[in-house]
């Protein structure tokens, strides 16, 4: 129960909220290799994550669950206390989550999920490993000073120094600069990204460290957890100056 509540958690946070594109607005599961897998996207980044099934599955599937009914069945899983285990049952439209004490029914999205698959790095120019919690504090303490309604903040990795820097500047409230030691291979990368997007990707990771690889400027960035068991990745696009 604990495991797929996790997964939905760090999945639905990247689902679109405007119902005008449906086939994003909502989490993508399905089944792979002996895995169950959440992914969901906004267009501007994207989370996946996979949990091993304890057992095999009967056949494989694939559906888009709205995210309003994403919303309540991670409540019901959240609230839930003495459920360990609960079944998934999918038809061609309704998903059913059924445990010792929930039973979970939601229609499920008609469309197909983007091919998000190909936008995955499979390698990094430069690659940052830093502590979770001192960039999330970095990250909130420089959005002070971000653009109202761009959020945007600039991230020099500089292996050099073996620091992240964190800028942002706003006409009304002044400019702030953070430092952040990391652990960093590669080249010197100076990208802008919304800091709303980073919050969410370091706020939903697991273990006290994560790993971004970024090629450029203008590539998608991937954070994922140090932590082996934590099968998540984040994706999130460059805001384009």
């Amino acid at each position: 129960r604990m495991v797929l509540f996790e997964a939905l958690q760090q999945t639905s946070v990247a689902a679109a909220i405007d119902e005008s594109r449906p086939e994003i607005a909502g989490v993508y599961i399905y089944t792979k290799d002996k895995m169950l897998v959440l992914a969901a996207t906004d267009s501007y980044r994207l989370a996946e994550s996979s949990i091993v099934l304890p057992q095999a599955t009967e056949g494989l599937f694939n559906c888009i669950l709205p995210q309003r009914s994403a919303q309540e069945l991670l409540r019901l899983l959240q609230n839930s206390n003495t459920i360990e285990q609960v079944e998934l049952c999918v038809t061609e439209t309704q998903l059913a989550c059924i445990g010792a004490d929930v039973e979970f029914v939601s229609r499920l999205v008609q469309g197909h999920f983007p091919d998000y698959e190909q936008i995955i790095p499979q390698t990094g120019r430069t690659t940052v490993t830093a502590n979770r919690a001192d960039l999330v504090k970095a990250v909130k303490g420089t959005a002070l000073f971000s653009k109202t309604g761009v959020n945007d903040i600039e991230v020099t990795i500089a292996p050099d120094t073996q620091q992240i820097k964190l800028c942002a500047t706003n006409a009304q409230v002044g400019e702030n600069t953070t430092v952040v030691a990391a652990d960093i291979s590669g080249e010197t990368i100076t990208v802008v990204l919304n800091y709303r997007f980073i919050l969410d990707g370091l706020q939903h990771g697991k273990g006290d460290k994560m790993t971004l690889l970024i090629n450029d400027r203008n590539s998608p960035g991937m954070f994922r957890s140090t932590d082996p068991t934590d099968r998540y990745i984040y994706i999130i696009m460059p805001i384009k100056q």
